[in-house]
């Protein structure tokens, strides 16, 4: 890390800064610090990449978010239906599902344990399709919210803005903190008196 080293310091001043340098570049706890300094021109990288990707991301919403959302309604149900077929057939053949042990003995799983998964992923595809059957209404309205929201944040980009401002104001902050550290790291030893009656 370059910076400027203070010259013609005080013996007083000497100390405090020995202090706060030996801090930064020697105490383990403040190794992130260089490790960012190292690391800056990644991370402004990446800075700049996720601008780019959240307006990639804010435009591919805005262009699919309402076939998305109908798509995983029917993904998760078609999922349901398909884990039940699966362990229903495991049920009806259970020599299919037979294990060879490291001995060479041949094992059957139980096939109980296949009919109550059969049923249980049955019973929520059940669920699940009565669900998009009675409530399609609701289902598209939601997806017309969610295509609505999409489209606000394409014709709004300086949203992005609030998020780059929230990443600076914390990144002042942690600043300003690590001033006042230093500030305490450059008193040198701080003792604790311990007939203070302050809390």
């Amino acid at each position: 890390m370059n910076f400027c080293i203070p010259t013609g310091l005080s013996v007083e001043e000497k100390v405090a800064w020995d202090v706060v340098y030996n801090a930064l570049f020697t105490d383990p706890s403040m190794s992130w610090l260089k490790s960012m300094h190292d690391a800056s021109t990644s991370v402004f990288i990446c800075m700049a990449l996720a601008c780019v990707y959240s307006m990639g991301f804010i435009y591919l919403m805005s262009a699919f978010a309402e076939y998305l959302a109908k798509g995983l309604v029917f993904l998760i149900v078609g999922g349901l239906w398909m884990a039940c077929i699966i362990a229903g057939y495991m049920f009806a053949n259970p020599n299919s599902t037979q294990t060879t042990s490291e001995v060479g003995e041949v094992k059957v799983n139980d096939p109980k344990t296949y009919l109550l998964a059969a049923l249980f992923f049955g019973a929520l595809a059940l669920v699940f399709t009565l669900i998009v059957c009675f409530r399609w209404n609701d289902i598209q309205m939601a997806c017309d919210v969610l295509d609505a929201t999409a489209d606000f944040f394409a014709d709004t980009k300086r949203i992005i803005l609030v998020q780059v401002g929230f990443f600076f104001f914390t990144l002042i902050l942690i600043i300003v903190w690590l001033f006042g550290i230093m500030g305490l790291w450059s008193i040198a030893d701080v003792k604790v008196d311990q007939g203070s009656s302050l809390p």
